[in-house]
């Protein structure tokens, strides 16, 4: 369900939404919460990844039955007081950067990674000659 209530057809959890603050938006379930680290092994202030359950919905209504699904999605989010949306993308676009300097095509794969600046790995989407989501994760 998406923030307006409203069936989405995506069923692989929260689409976007790196933004804690976003993400909180939606009702889910935390099963878990890691930290993220940087490939020196210190812990990357204000992102964590985390292990949710999206609500149960009926077949039949498809509305809510007040459960929530046993399956899990995993995600990182970010604190908007801690890294700035501004920030979370400039560190981005320098594990982009970072990843198609490593390319001898010079293209980027549909899945990739690359470092930021400040030695965290980022994964992220290509699709169709765009860059389609970049986030944080653990070497």
């Amino acid at each position: 369900m998406d923030e307006n209530g409203k069936k989405h057809k995506n069923k692989k959890g929260i689409v976007g939404a790196h933004n804690s603050d976003e993400f909180f938006k939606n009702d889910v379930l935390i099963r878990s919460e890691n930290k993220v680290y940087d490939i020196n092994g210190n812990e990357v202030k204000g992102v964590r990844q985390i292990e949710y359950s999206m609500p149960e919905i009926d077949g039949k209504t498809e509305k809510p039955t007040g459960n929530y699904n046993q399956s899990t999605n995993t995600k990182t989010i970010y604190d908007p007081n801690i890294i700035s949306d501004r920030e979370y993308v400039d560190r981005g676009i320098e594990a982009v950067n970072n990843a198609l300097e490593k390319e001898p095509s010079g293209v980027l794969p549909h899945t990739w990674t690359g470092v930021d600046s400040k030695g965290v790995t980022w994964l992220g989407y290509y699709k169709n000659g765009k860059v389609t989501s970049f986030f944080p994760t653990s070497p």
